[in-house]
C-alpha cells in the first residue's frame, strides 16, 4: 500500500514555486498598503479605558432611570423596535 501512495505522491503537480511566489506577492501587497498608514502615537486610548471601567463600576443612576429620549429604558426600547423592525422586514424580503 506505501508503493500506491508513494507513486501517487510522484505524480502530484509541484506547486511550490506557485505557492511562494503567491506568499511573496501577499507580503508584498501588505507592505504596500501598510505604506499609508499613518501613526500619530496613542490619543488618549487609556483615558477612555478608564472611563468606561469606571462608568461600569459606578454608573449614573440619573441616567439609568430617566424616561426620556437621552435615559436608558427608552434607548432600550428603541433597539428593541429597531430589532423587530428588522426582523420583519426580512421576513418579507424572505
Amino acid at each position: 500500500m506505501n508503493e500506491k501512495i508513494n507513486r501517487q505522491l510522484e505524480n502530484e503537480p509541484n506547486t511550490w514555486i506557485f505557492q511562494i511566489s503567491s506568499l511573496i506577492t501577499l507580503f508584498a501587497l501588505l507592505i504596500w498598503s501598510s505604506s499609508a498608514l499613518e501613526y500619530r502615537g496613542s490619543s488618549g486610548g487609556m483615558t477612555i479605558v478608564t472611563n468606561i471601567v469606571t462608568g461600569i463600576f459606578t454608573p449614573d443612576m440619573d441616567l439609568l432611570f430617566n424616561f426620556t429620549e437621552q435615559g436608558v429604558p427608552y434607548l432600550l426600547l428603541e433597539t428593541i423596535c429597531i430589532a423587530f423592525l428588522g426582523t420583519v422586514v426580512g421576513a418579507i424580503l424572505a
